[in-house]
């Protein structure tokens, strides 16, 4: 062929837009198609032949690819979008390849979300994207129905999946997840998989009606005719918005009843925004928002707040309670006096505290037992002494252990001087934390450029 002449291999691309909220993008988009004989090179999607305004939420857009080599059986679809516009990520549903000739077609499930972040995605057949079933039942109660975007990711023996939106149904149809639905998609996860071992659930609870019951959700391989059925049967909200599965034919859902008394002392309630994070044996919990008490007015002086923190599978013995404040509101400095938390089964696990979570100390490690824990350490701070390495700025540190992290904490008070990181000065600063990080690994340290 000559340079500038005719294209004779004509191939149509069709690009699905998701039905999710905020699916649509207003950005430049490329693609390129490779073969098993060769490559389309880099295109622009510029001309949809379906929609003046292309890659709207739910649509097809359709474009001419001509080349000049055939490219054979198409092996990976690349899209690439550059993030620009005002709505700029694009969640895509899937590809198609036709070859006009032949009259052969070649689906690239996507199942993906396009943004600053990811401006990339690298698509491979139905037969190799590990596409699986999944069904999702809503339970028949009134409210049941949520408008809240979903989003599922997989377990097999060879680790998790990334995450995948659950946005088009098989039979297209527009208003899923309404109560006592039955949705059917067809999901691709990135990969072949294995048997399926575990299910994560998640809602972003964006909508009108973001509230959720989900009964059951069941997982289908095509390729096997392997099934793996997660049973639910609980609410997904605000406080619980999601779940880590076991397959079984009832519910690996465990519910924690998690009381947090507040100090007894003047001004020990607190306006801040409070979350909670459980460890045991067999895993942990995601951090969750403790927000509806019994009530109204929570964390107040002297004060218990009841709290149900539902998890979508046993975590085994309790080993420790992570309690983190975020220091908003007017009042923000909280007396925590102890948190106890009870299974389902009944058994109690005490986590005592009796210590103040503030601006210095957001976050706290607590360890079972009725009397608490305080550990502290011991940090001295070496200014160096040459002209101008004082300073009047806030610094902070964090420590890492092999247990965890302090999270970061202010050094205010030093034990040596009023007037702390001055020239040539030693600064001892005591940290108090709820329990030990174990072997200390690293110590980051801050400063916040404020001061003369």
């Amino acid at each position: 062929l000559q340079a500038g002449g005719p294209e004779p291999y004509h191939y149509t691309i069709t690009i699905k837009t998701s039905d999710v909220f905020g699916a649509g993008t207003d950005s430049m988009v490329w693609y390129e198609v490779i073969g098993d004989k060769s490559r389309s090179g880099l295109r622009v999607a510029a001309d949809s032949k379906t929609s003046s305004n292309k890659f709207e939420r739910n649509s097809r857009d359709v474009f001419d690819l001509f080349t000049g080599a055939d490219l054979g059986t198409p092996k990976e679809f690349i899209l690439y979008m550059d993030a620009s516009g005002l709505g700029a990520a694009w969640d895509v549903d899937h590809v198609v390849v036709r070859d006009e000739l032949l009259g052969a077609e070649a689906e690239f499930p996507a199942s993906c979300r396009l943004d600053k972040s990811n401006t990339k995605a690298i698509l491979k057949p139905l037969s190799e994207s590990g596409v699986m079933i999944v069904r999702v039942k809503t339970g028949d109660l009134s409210g049941a129905g949520t408008d809240a975007n979903v989003f599922a990711a997989l377990q097999d023996e060879n680790g998790w999946t990334g995450e995948a939106a659950l946005s088009a149904t098989v039979n297209g149809k527009s208003d899923k997840f309404e109560r006592n639905n039955l949705d059917e998609f067809k999901i691709s996860f990135g990969r072949r998989l294995g048997r399926v071992l575990a299910m994560r659930v998640r809602t972003d609870m964006t909508g009108a009606f973001a509230e959720w019951y989900l009964e059951y959700i069941e997982i289908v391989n095509p390729g096997s005719d392997d099934k793996a059925m997660f049973v639910v049967g609980r609410w997904l909200n605000k406080q619980t918005k999601e779940l880590e599965m076991l397959p079984g034919k009832e519910s690996s859902t465990i519910e924690y009843t998690v009381t947090v008394v507040t100090g007894n002392e003047r001004g020990a309630g607190t306006n801040a925004n409070v979350f909670c994070t459980l460890f045991g044996t067999d895993g942990s919990s995601p951090e969750v928002a403790l927000k509806k008490s019994q009530n109204m007015d929570k964390f107040e002086r002297g004060q218990e707040d009841v709290f149900s923190v539902i998890l979508g599978r046993p975590i085994g013995l309790l080993q420790r309670c992570r309690i983190r404040s975020d220091d908003s509101g007017m009042s923000s400095s909280w007396l925590l006096d102890r948190i106890v938390v009870e299974d389902s089964k009944g058994s109690k696990t005490i986590f005592a505290s009796n210590q103040w979570l503030d601006k210095q100390i957001k976050q706290v490690d607590l360890l079972p037992g009725d009397d608490a824990k305080k550990i502290f350490y011991i940090v001295k701070i070496f200014t160096g002494d040459v002209n101008g390495a004082g300073t009047n700025s806030n610094v902070f540190v964090e420590l890492f252990g092999e247990d965890g992290s302090s999270g970061e904490l202010a050094l205010k008070n030093s034990l040596d001087h009023t007037d702390k990181f001055e020239r040539g000065n030693v600064d001892t600063f005591r940290l108090q934390l709820g329990s030990s990080l174990g072997e200390l690994m690293s110590i980051v340290v801050r400063k916040d450029n404020s001061g003369i």
